[in-house]
């Protein structure tokens, strides 16, 4: 027996947290034993558009340390510019919600668009700040962002399935069978 509460502050995250190593496994190792050295598909900017525009500012901001811990992990980037692209996507992501009051699922394809096409530029806007040497493609990105597109109507598809299918209302109690 398991409290609803429980499971809703407890497998929610887990499966995000899942559906975010999964995007970015995608792009950082199996994309590369596939397809070698093709610009890899980019899918974690659209479970980071559901989160910020379908939680509160606390859970964004949580949401925010997850994608950065993950994030360096899975890549030689700079923490600190990781860091500073992610909350600068995030406010921007704010920003074009509060202004158009936008959430609609053709409105969050559109935002992780945006956002796929973005966070590279934030990226690299932050790293020639420190870097003498930084080097940038813009062809491979534009390619990577095309490539991407296709893929994020099922990735924000499981997102909306994960919160749906987890959604519980009432407080009673949830009997889980093994």
């Amino acid at each position: 027996m398991m409290s609803k509460t429980i499971l809703r502050k407890i497998l929610i995250p887990l499966l995000f947290t899942a559906l975010i190593l999964f995007a970015i496994n995608i792009q950082c190792t199996v994309w590369y034993d596939l397809f070698g050295d093709l610009p890899p598909i980019v899918l974690w900017p659209a479970i980071f558009v559901y989160l910020f525009t379908t939680r509160e500012w606390r859970d964004r901001t949580l949401w925010l340390v997850v994608f950065f811990i993950l994030l360096t992990s899975y890549s030689v980037a700079i923490p600190l510019w990781v860091f500073l692209s992610l909350c600068t996507l995030g406010a921007l992501i704010r920003f074009i919600q509060k202004r158009f009051a936008a959430l609609a699922t053709s409105d969050l394809v559109i935002f992780s668009v945006l956002s796929v096409f973005t966070y590279p530029i934030v990226y690299a806007t932050f790293s020639s700040i420190g870097a003498m040497n930084f080097t940038f493609n813009l062809w491979s990105h534009i390619f990577s962002t095309l490539i991407s597109i296709p893929f994020i109507p099922p990735i924000l598809f499981m997102g909306k399935k994960i919160d749906r299918v987890l959604n519980i209302e009432d407080e009673g109690l949830l009997f889980i069978k093994l």
